[in-house]
């Protein structure tokens, strides 16, 4: 994941301003006199495309915080609850963004800017945007307040609106058998309540569907 403190993935966010643009996020879209920026769904044919995704990716992610790439590919073929897609300025590729869609809620998986287009504060209006497009619960994984710059990303979802739950325990899987697992926080934003049943609603369909894991077979890190 980026490191530094105002550009980060859809955990550790990009924190600043932008003017009003177009969007296109969960088929629908706006539009603006001043500035156009779009998303375009990416298969797996697109090779110009992944090509981008893979630098931002890899740049923007440690190995434990991130699937194989090959393997998001074939997510992209086999998955339809999945989606990847390329966001866009004009003519030029500035991020992407990864997301699972269930009927009862959204899960951000990744979310990156290039490193060239954040101090423009493109994330923070795009992050606003894919809220204002679907009336679906958003959950996103953030790491523990253990420094002032997780502290930092954690406030800046708050005053968006997201609410922290650290009263359920929640480690992340690893994405593959030589990664780690990883103690993290859950946030919501939609949701009156994040009772017991819900979170473990969330839960069950996180470790089944994007880390293909039994909830039993977790450990601590």
């Amino acid at each position: 994941m980026p490191t530094s403190s105002d550009a980060t993935d859809f955990r550790k966010y990009q924190v600043s301003q932008n003017p009003i643009f177009l969007i296109t996020f969960v088929n629908r879209s706006f539009t603006n006199i001043n500035d156009m920026v779009t998303t375009k769904k990416i298969d797996h044919h697109q090779k110009n495309e992944l090509q981008f995704i893979r630098r931002i990716y890899e740049n923007s992610f440690p190995p434990d915080e991130r699937r194989d790439f090959g393997a998001m590919i074939d997510l992209i073929e086999t998955q339809t609850k999945f989606t990847v897609a390329l966001i866009e300025k004009g003519d030029q590729a500035v991020g992407f963004i990864t997301y699972w869609k269930w009927p009862d809620f959204i899960y951000i998986e990744h979310f990156a800017i290039d490193q060239d287009s954040r101090s423009n504060g493109l994330g923070t209006q795009i992050l606003n945007r894919f809220i204002e497009q679907t009336d679906q619960p958003i959950v996103l994984e953030v790491e523990l307040p253990e420094n002032d710059l997780c502290k930092k990303r954690i406030s800046f979802y708050e005053r968006i609106g997201f609410t922290l739950h650290p009263e359920h325990h929640y480690i992340q899987p690893p994405y593959s058998k030589d990664k780690q697992p990883m103690e993290l926080l859950l946030m919501t934003y939609g949701l009156n309540t994040f009772e017991t049943q819900q979170f473990e609603n969330v839960r069950h369909k996180l470790y089944t569907d994007v880390y293909q894991y039994s909830t039993d077979t977790i450990r601590r890190p």
